[in-house]
């Protein structure tokens, strides 16, 4: 995953950034000739051992990897890279499903999945409504035709009415269907 910072103390750079096994690798490609180091990472529910990270995602000034061992996602703590002292922190963040071979990417533009304010609030009172999730074309296993949905009840014609789709890609694994919802008093999040 590419990184554009000042990393040497000389001037902004362009890195690529690869783990391997538990360490970082950081090659300068902005200037030749490229440079590469090799970096020792460290930190929360990282554990020192031989891994293949097929996945990587940067969003928005965050850099994500996870191993294809399904041990999680990680955040690598980008304030802690040192070059000098060959260091770099990387933190456990959530779980990832075990893969045979993958490779992970993402849109430059997209929001970032693992930051919890993306989770919007649910308005009641902009949107005091009696709601339902609904599922359309269930199977098992999942298909692309069946769908699920959050929908409000209109009273007057007592009839449902669509409010938004609840896209598989929201949960990893995609789940199948949804039977229930409910708004959490405390932070007015549809869980």
């Amino acid at each position: 995953v590419p990184l554009t910072k000042d990393l040497e103390n000389n001037g902004i750079q362009t890195y690529l950034l690869s783990m391997q096994d538990t360490n970082l690798h950081v090659v300068r490609i902005s200037t030749t000739p490229w440079k590469h180091w090799e970096l020792v990472c460290e930190g929360n529910g990282l554990t020192p051992r031989p891994l293949t990270w097929g996945s990587a995602w940067s969003f928005g000034g965050k850099y994500y990897f996870a191993p294809d061992s399904g041990e999680g996602v990680h955040e690598l703590d980008v304030a802690s890279i040192n070059l000098v002292d060959e260091s770099a922190k990387l933190n456990w963040v959530s779980p990832a499903q075990v893969t045979d071979w993958n490779d992970g990417f993402n849109c430059f533009t997209g929001h970032d999945p693992w930051d919890p304010d993306y989770l919007k609030e649910w308005d009641c009172e902009k949107q005091p409504k009696a709601l339902q999730v609904t599922t359309t074309h269930l199977t098992v296993p999942t298909t692309p035709e069946s769908k699920s949905y959050v929908e409000f009840l209109n009273i007057e014609e007592g009839k449902y009415e669509l409010l938004f789709e609840v896209e598989k890609s929201w949960t990893d694994p995609p789940f199948n269907c949804i039977n229930s919802c409910a708004i959490n008093p405390k932070d007015n999040i549809i869980h």
